[in-house]
């Protein structure tokens, strides 16, 4: 929190991809007008998110076993 006071920006952590740091380091300018808005924040995270669904493969289809519980088999409780 002390660097944060000193405009210092927090450490960027290991695992953290350049597309989502690029956005997170743009929120810790010191200048508010510089920042952007959550709703451009919301938007650029939408937009990778698309991205990165579209990039992926599609789930393996997997049938259910006699080892494997599908929803119907789980009885609710109330």
């Amino acid at each position: 929190m002390v660097g944060l006071s000193r405009h210092e920006p927090p450490l960027r952590p290991g695992d953290m991809s350049d597309a989502i740091w690029a956005i997170a380091s743009r929120c810790f300018n010191p200048d508010p007008a510089r920042r952007p808005s959550a709703t451009e924040v919301a938007a650029q995270l939408r937009r990778l998110l698309s991205v990165r669904v579209v990039q992926s493969s599609p789930p393996e289809q997997v049938e259910p076993s006699s080892s494997t519980l599908v929803a119907q088999d789980v009885p609710m409780e109330m």
